[in-house]
């Protein structure tokens, strides 16, 4: 029996797998959520970074751009982390972003001290 004849399935019956049958049921709807997940944490990091930019420049309130930016690094590690498991290069450029908030952080709660309220 022929994979073109009536009654045979795909990888069933000896016949050859489609491409679009390869891999595991549903794995489409698990990377769709991967992504959703992604670009989540992604949007979340942007709003981050925007808010310590507001607390500290507009707001002038250092003490609470301090806590905000301690959840930017940890967010952006995250970040690094996710990139990391979908793209090694990717993840692997996040790095210095990293490091760069983890450092934000610290001077801002230098500044706080240094300036309190």
């Amino acid at each position: 029996m022929a994979a073109a004849e009536v009654g045979v399935r795909p990888g069933v019956d000896g016949a050859p797998r489609t491409a679009r049958r390869r891999g595991r049921p549903g794995a489409h709807r698990r990377r769709g959520g991967a992504r959703r997940r992604y670009l989540r944490a992604h949007l979340a990091d942007l709003a981050l970074n925007a808010g310590w930019t507001w607390l500290f420049s507009r707001a002038r309130r250092p003490a609470l751009a301090t806590a905000e930016a301690v959840l930017l690094a940890a967010s952006t590690a995250d970040l690094a982390r996710r990139s990391w498991v979908l793209d090694r290069r990717a993840g692997a450029a996040l790095v210095p972003y990293v490091a760069w908030t983890a450092f934000a952080a610290a001077l801002t709660a230098a500044i706080a001290r240094r300036n309190p309220r």
